[in-house]
């Protein structure tokens, strides 16, 4: 029977309110063959099943953007990906007023306003792309920063193999990428945009070479990159910087502050930083401290 109007009747006589809500997703910067949405908490909670959720669907007339229907009122937890643990985003608040998610902030239509308002750049930058063979800082890494940390607009990395790189801020919150493909050669700049105004191509650096970086923040929010060679080898030992090494504590005091940067023995920079004491908790393996143009060889046991 029916439980209507304080009592039980074997007829139906009500109106039944059905609840849809669409929400939508901007693949243009993650640019994920399939795009599939997976909510949990709140109203919405199991509604598009169990890991990695419900695939979404096109919309025909706005490129880039996904779609799907949630059978609920606008009320708990998203999360975007790939169909798996390989590319998402964060675990996303559902906002009723501003159903769009431009890829870092919720908006209330296709072309924007509402929603979240994206905090400009801090100015505190990554190198990350797919980088020496492996995903650093994007992708399935995309939670992480990644040791190619720009300071003052600066970064020296060594390259292994061919890398196809882009930049992000450190709070994850600003992704900048090309317009357009391109292999940025020595001497030559390369623009990134931010992802929200559709830019969504990595650049290609060469490998085998240590480059030197120059990152500049331009006046309509672009970032320009460009680089010079240093030369094939990734450090020169030259052994000359007084430390200690105790439990695998590294410390080193200096007269004045200096800049101090730690590499991998890879080349890859792990940590830089303008400090008269320097003190730092190392794993086992092979580091390189610098200071200035000395280069000091430490093997962590």
């Amino acid at each position: 029977g029916y439980y209507y109007n304080e009592g039980w009747t074997t007829s139906f006589t009500g109106t039944v309110e059905v609840i849809s809500n669409t929400i939508y997703y901007n693949n243009s910067s993650s640019a994920w063959e399939k795009v599939y949405a997976y909510t949990f908490n709140g109203a919405v909670g199991g509604l598009l099943g169990g890991w990695p959720g419900t695939e979404m669907t096109a919309v025909a007339d706005h490129a880039g953007w996904f779609s799907i229907a949630i059978p609920a009122e606008v009320d708990g937890m998203i999360i975007f990906n790939c169909g798996s643990d390989k590319g998402k985003t964060p675990d996303l608040t559902l906002d009723a007023a501003n159903v769009y998610y431009n890829g870092s902030a919720w908006q209330s239509s296709f072309e924007g306003g509402g929603g979240t308002v994206v905090e400009p750049s801090n100015g505190d930058y990554y190198l990350v792309g797919y980088i020496n063979g492996a995903d650093c800082g994007i992708e399935a890494d995309h939670e992480n920063l990644g040791s190619y940390h720009f300071v003052e607009g600066k970064l020296t990395a060594a390259f292994t193999a061919d890398s196809y790189v882009m930049v992000k801020t450190s709070d994850n919150a600003n992704w900048y990428m090309a317009e357009a493909y391109m292999e940025l050669e020595e001497g030559a700049t390369a623009t990134f945009k931010n992802t929200q105004l559709g830019a969504k191509e990595k650049v290609k650096v060469p490998g085998g070479v240590t480059l030197h970086f120059v990152l500049t923040e331009q006046e309509d929010g672009s970032l320009t990159l460009s680089y010079t060679k240093g030369g094939s080898t990734v450090l020169e030992t030259v052994e000359n910087i007084a430390y200690t090494l105790q439990d695998g504590v590294l410390s080193l005091e200096l007269q004045s502050e200096q800049t101090i940067r730690l590499f991998s023995v890879s080349g890859n920079m792990i940590d830089s930083a303008v400090t008269a004491t320097y003190t730092r908790q190392l794993a086992q393996g092979v580091y390189f401290l610098r200071i200035g143009k000395q280069t000091q060889k430490i093997v962590v046991f």
